[in-house]
């Protein structure tokens, strides 16, 4: 939960609708206002507001989370359950703070963020019908097993066919292949990718976690997998506002494509998993777009009440690392050694990326949720 929580707080955006919600009164922070009634819905808004400002505004090591998870109505074994981090942020977004906004002025704002459209395309080998559909996604999925990267992921979900055999046609009446494709036909303005790193092994009859090298970019380019209809509405907006569209050019060919950004994603920030199928630790990697943190292990120290010594500073630096080596040298099964005791295995650990940045566009991110 920790993890997410940091990840979601760090986007300035989502982190401005939270601030901007009218909870107490005007003149009087203490006093609730009219924009929601004063029930569990408003503890828990308020309780995630206030976890922001004392993210935000707060010099210290560390925030306790205890109002909100209260406001969960959580009991001790539900705070210590271990959930996926994706299934966290879907429930964190969209059942708790989507549905609470419902019918307030912020009625979907936090969909419009993540919302995905995709087009799956059926088309009857025989007499060649297409049938569409669109579905809605607030993320987007990626299978990992026996590929390498985020291209080649995405390559299997929007550029592969897949066949459906044995189905029958309502135009032409006859039992036909069925080749179905899907495109994306909407991006939001930002992505979730998670990864399907966990299956369960029928030969061993056991969960497992994919634990092969997978590569991700710090910028990703997503034309290759749009629609055709979305595609020419991104082509002639940039038409529009470049002021050279118009009636003569209006059924001009592609050409080079979209050339602008509206296609174009930047790393924002990554969700770690480290442990077994069935346990394990979360940590996160954020991009920190606004220059808010501090990275330097020597300035964390500022944080405490009696700074250490420089000698003991040296020291705390080797037995983080040696715990960092420890833990990185477990073997893929989560089985514990006799000789790693007293690992640190409840420390959040937070690091800034430098991702390169979009020139023309800084305000289109992509946020990964990386399990390995």
């Amino acid at each position: 939960m920790n993890s997410s929580l940091q990840i979601l707080y760090m986007n300035p955006i989502l982190r401005q609708i939270i601030y901007d919600l009218p909870l107490c009164d005007s003149d009087d922070i203490k006093t609730p206002s009219n924009f929601i009634e004063k029930n569990q819905k408003y503890d828990i808004l308020i309780a995630i507001q206030k976890l922001f400002c004392q993210l935000q505004y707060l010099n210290i090591h560390s925030i306790s989370t205890l109002n909100l998870t209260e406001s969960f109505k959580w009991q001790a074994s539900e705070g210590s359950y271990q959930q996926d981090s994706q299934e966290f942020i879907r429930l964190f977004l969209f059942e708790i703070l989507e549905r609470i906004l419902i019918g307030t002025p912020y009625d979907g704002h936090i969909n419009n963020l993540y919302k995905i459209l995709t087009q799956v395309s059926m088309t009857c080998s025989n007499c060649l019908n297409i049938k569409t559909r669109e579905e809605t996604n607030l993320d987007i999925c990626l299978p990992v097993k026996d590929l390498s990267s985020v291209k080649e992921s995405l390559n299997q979900l929007f550029k592969n066919e897949e066949i459906i055999s044995d189905y029958k046609c309502e135009i032409c009446n006859q039992k036909v292949d069925l080749i179905k494709t899907s495109k994306i036909h909407h991006l939001p303005l930002f992505l979730n990718f998670p990864l399907n790193k966990f299956e369960f092994d029928f030969e061993i009859m056991e969960r497992i976690k994919l634990t092969g090298k997978y590569e991700f970019p710090l910028e990703i380019d997503l034309k290759d997998y749009i629609t055709h209809e979305l595609f020419q509405n991104l082509y002639y907006k940039l038409k529009i506002e470049n002021n050279i569209y118009t009636k003569e050019n209006e059924k001009t060919d592609f050409l080079s494509g979209v050339d602008g950004d509206e296609t174009i994603y930047e790393l924002y920030g990554i969700i770690i998993h480290r442990g077994t199928p069935y346990s394990g630790h979360y940590f996160s990697y954020i991009r920190d777009l606004k220059s808010e943190g501090i990275w330097d292990l020597q300035e964390v120290r500022e944080y405490m009440k009696e700074p250490l010594k420089q000698e003991d500073s040296k020291e705390e630096v080797k037995i983080e690392q040696e715990k960092f080596n420890d833990e990185n040298n477990k073997n893929i099964n989560g089985r514990k050694r006799g000789n790693n005791k007293g690992k640190n295995s409840g420390k959040e650990k937070s690091q800034n990326i430098k991702g390169r940045k979009n020139s023309k566009n800084n305000f289109l991110n992509i946020i990964y949720n990386i399990f390995f």
